[in-house]
This record gives structure tokens, sequence and C-alpha cells, in this order.
């Protein structure tokens, strides 16, 4: 009898006993390969390992529940939800060049003040880290290997006594016990399985970087955003300087915080006020420019909405944003056209979020609809005013979260009218219900 055979995607991990062109779990094309029966063997047994040896243990048993080590760095704290948990994986996405190794190294040298941290490097040479180590003035108390292999490197790591170990990048780590190629959900798969065993044998932190693809996902499997503990992405254009650390996963704070950085020859250093850095080079007054707060985590920051409306030269008109959701966008259209009568149906509508951030909060469409009404009117929004607030597809608008902690925000840096849905007693906030009450009171009637 022929042996079973067994297909896995290399995309999500599931597994199939026949070959198909796109796989039915996560639908992805080409993505299923064909499994070697010894490295189903390895990950059978490193994954037993793993489960062998259960008890029954109460809670109240734990020790050093929560531990952290403080990274040295605030916005890497705030985002990690107070520093890194003893005996976790971190996952550290981002772009080529975008400043992962410079944050990495800064954290280590931070870290190695008073703890032992290894520096495993499958990419660059101990020249090329001590180089960047010099030009960030790093501490050099900090060991380093350059290794792809999974068995040199667990043995330095078991010898070593390390709290912390960097590994750059996962994408590169081999095992011997797997036939594959470097990158294949085989090898990822094994490789993380060990150092997840290590981590919470050992109680040894790791942040482990990867690439990331043309989609701004991790590249390779998703089954490694699954095994890890934190999911963490670096984010920002290479040809400015902000730099955006964003959690997608935490298993031991907020999922939602998000650490703002800039990138200087010496390193990267924290941004404390995101709202005065964002506002530094506003021009108030010209039509198509509009102020919200938006809230990331628990922190509120005021951003420029900027929007400019034309005549379209084609059959269909362009709908382009940076920054902003594009089919949320579209719906805010038609509620302009069906609500307040201002018809986009022939023109090009442009929306950017000035400095670089992704704005998801619901709090930013009334500054949406607002600026795209400044540029149709030409009538500039008063320079001392904010508009927030979710809009409804009846034109309503909605009360956001957080709502006192905006105010606040937008009344400190000089800003005292403050326009948006829901209810507060402080001063400077007007409240307005719908999207016709919000544009007579930005416009006139």
């Amino acid at each position: 009898m022929a042996e079973a055979r067994v297909f896995v995607c290399q995309n999500c991990g599931n597994e199939f006993s026949r070959w198909a062109g796109k796989c039915d779990a996560c639908g992805e094309w080409n993505s299923l390969k064909e499994a070697n029966k010894k490295d189903i063997e390895a990950l059978k047994k490193v994954e037993g390992v793993i489960q062998q040896d259960v008890k029954v243990k109460k809670l109240s048993q734990a020790e050093n529940v929560g531990e952290r080590i403080s990274s040295g760095l605030g916005e890497c704290d705030r985002v990690l939800g107070g520093g890194l948990v003893k005996g976790s994986l971190v996952l550290l996405g981002g772009e080529p060049g975008i400043g992962k190794s410079t944050l990495t190294l800064q954290l280590a040298s931070q870290v190695a003040q008073n703890n032992k941290v290894l520096y495993v490097s499958g990419e660059e040479s101990l020249g090329q880290v001590a180089a960047r180590a010099k030009r960030l003035e790093a501490n050099d108390n900090i060991d380093f290997v350059d290794t792809v292999l999974l068995e040199g490197m667990k043995k330095v790591i078991s010898e070593g006594d390390y709290n912390l170990v960097i590994v750059d990048s996962v994408q590169t780590m081999v095992s011997g016990e797997i036939t594959q190629t470097m990158g294949s959900i085989s090898q990822i798969k094994y490789c993380v399985y060990n150092l997840m065993q290590l981590a919470k044998a050992n109680n040894i932190t790791f942040i482990l970087i990867g690439h990331v693809t043309k989609d701004g996902e991790v590249a390779g499997p998703k089954i490694l955003e699954h095994l890890v503990d934190v999911v963490v992405y670096f984010e920002g254009e290479r040809t400015g300087n902000m730099r955006i650390l964003r959690v997608l996963k935490n298993r031991y704070g907020s999922s939602d915080e998000t650490g703002v950085m800039i990138m200087t020859e010496k390193g990267l250093l924290g941004v404390e006020s995101v709202s005065k850095l964002l506002l530094k080079e506003r021009q108030a007054g010209i039509p198509g420019s509009v102020l919200t707060v938006a809230m990331e985590g628990s922190r509120p920051f005021l951003v420029e909405f900027q929007a400019i409306v034309d005549r379209t030269n084609y059959g269909n008109p362009r709908r382009t944003c940076v920054g902003f959701d594009n089919n949320r966008l579209n719906m805010l259209l038609a509620v302009l056209s069906k609500r307040v009568g201002l018809d986009v149906t022939d023109k090009d509508v442009y929306l950017n979020v000035v400095g670089g951030f992704k704005i998801r909060d619901r709090a930013a469409d009334a500054a949406v609809v607002t600026a795209i009404a400044s540029v149709m009117l030409n009538k500039p929004v008063a320079a001392e005013a904010v508009v927030l607030g979710e809009i409804g597809l009846l034109g309503e608008m909605r009360r956001v979260g957080s709502l006192n902690k905006r105010v606040n925000e937008a009344v400190s840096f000089g800003y005292n009218t403050v326009l948006g849905a829901g209810e507060s007693d402080l001063a400077g906030f007007n409240r307005v219900t719908n999207v016709k009450q919000l544009f007579d009171k930005c416009f006139g009637k």
C-alpha cells in the first residue's frame, strides 16, 4: 500500500492529504508543498516534548507572575505594557531599512546594563554589528554569535545563562533535523518551537526579528504570529525620520498601544508629545485642513487631515487615501452626497493624514468629511477648531470613547473649540448631533 502523502500550506501551516492550487484554509494560491516524512516526524517529536509531563497545578502556585525587564526605552515599554516579560517570545516585524536592527541594538544596550544579553545574527557579521553599536554609542557588554544553525544557537544559550536573546532574523534560522530549505514552514515551526521550550524552561526573553512582505505582513507562515506571545510592527517612511512602533498582539498587556520615535544619527529617540511634533509645520486658515484628536491605546494626540477635491479627467473618479481606510472614505463620501447634498460623483478626492500615521480611530470620520466639505465650499475651518466623532450612514454624529481625554489634549494646545458628539462638561466642548449641524458651526449657515 502506498504511503500517505502530506501537503503543507507555506502560509498558514494547515496540512492536506492531496495537492491543490489554492489553500482551503487561508485562500493563498500555490502555497501547498509536499512535506518530507522526516520533517513531519521531527515536528511531532518537538511538539510532543512540549506536551509531555502534563500535571495539574493551582494558579496560586505560579511564581514571578508578570515579572518584567525594562527595555530602557520609554516608547518600547509603553507598547509592551511595561517592559519585556521574562520567558516570552516577541516578534518584531518591519520593512527592510526601517530601523529594526537599530532599535533592538539600542534595547540590548540598555538591558545589558543589568542583565546578560546575547545577539544572534544570521545576516550580519561581528564587524557590521560592532560598527552600528559604535555609531549608536551603545553598551559593548553584549555577547554576539553569527550563526543560522539552531543547534549551535541552543548550545550557546544553554551554557550562557542569558536573560535576553535577540535573533536577527527568524527567517534565516535552520535546523539539521529538517530537510526543507531556509524560511520554509517546517524550518520556522521547528526552530520557534525549540526557542519556545528554551524561553519557558529557563525564563529567557526572546526578541525575534522578522521581515515583512510587500503587503506589510510578516514574511513566512502566519503560524509564526500564533506561536509567539507578542507581535510588534515597526512602521514609517524611510525617506522621513518618524518611526511608529505598533503592537498587534500582546498576551501581557494592551494590544492597541503605539510608540512614536524619531530616527537620528545617534539612533532612535522617543517622542513624548506627538501632537507637538505633528503640528509643528501646520498652516492654518487654508481650505481642506482640519484637526482631530485620535486615540492610540491610552494616548490622545492631535493630527491633521488634508483633502483636495478636483474635477476628474476620466470616466471613473479617483479616491486616493494615505493613512486612512479607502473603503471608509467611500462610505463617508456617500453620506456627504445623500445626507448633505455635496456631490462628488464627478470629482477626484485625495486625502492625506499628515505625519505618516495610519489612523483607524472612528473619531476621525468628522475630520474627513469636514476637510472635503471645506475644499468644495472653499471655506477654511477656524484655526482654533477641532472636530471629532464617528459618522453613521444616516448622517448622525456618534459619540467616541475617552472624550474628556481628547478635549483636554486639544485645549492644552490652544484649540478652544472642540466640535463633537457625546456629553462633556469641559470648557471648549460644543456638542453636535449630525453632519449638517457640524458644517453649520464650521462654515456658517
